[in-house]
């Protein structure tokens, strides 16, 4: 497999998540809107770290396959809820926005449940297939 093309398919879409994300995230913060559910901004920053864990995880896996794989969940885990940290800190910077602990909950929260469900997905496939009740 050509190493180059791997780089540009496993991490590069996990560095332009992780711009997207401070790119979206530096925005002046507009007028408050009406909810469409509750807790609605933790939701997304549920789902946002939730997207960057899985990514985080492919560009990690693409360079070091040789590193087993709970040693890439944690690194992946540990990594996007740094990034997480890191958003809220750049935020308490910027004169337009303000920094919430509870966003970076949610962060870390999205993040965790989709190593988990990584891990979970891996374990199940891993299984033994189910004998046959009519092989003898």
């Amino acid at each position: 497999m050509n190493r180059g093309h791997g780089f540009t398919r496993n991490v590069l879409p996990a560095l332009a998540y992780v711009v997207a994300i401070f790119v979206a995230g530096s925005w002046p913060q507009g007028p408050e809107m009406e909810p469409v559910v509750a807790f609605q901004d933790k939701v997304l920053h549920l789902l946002a770290f939730a997207g960057l864990e899985l990514l985080v995880l492919r560009a990690l896996r693409h360079l070091w396959p040789a590193k087993s794989r709970a040693w890439l969940l944690i690194v992946s885990l540990v990594l996007s809820c740094l990034l997480g940290g890191l958003l809220e800190f750049w935020q308490a910077l910027l004169p337009s926005r303000q920094a919430d602990v509870l966003d970076w909950v949610a962060d870390a929260a999205g993040a965790a449940l989709a190593a988990f469900g990584s891990w979970a997905a891996s374990s199940w496939s891993l299984l033994p297939a189910r004998a046959s009740a009519n092989k003898r």
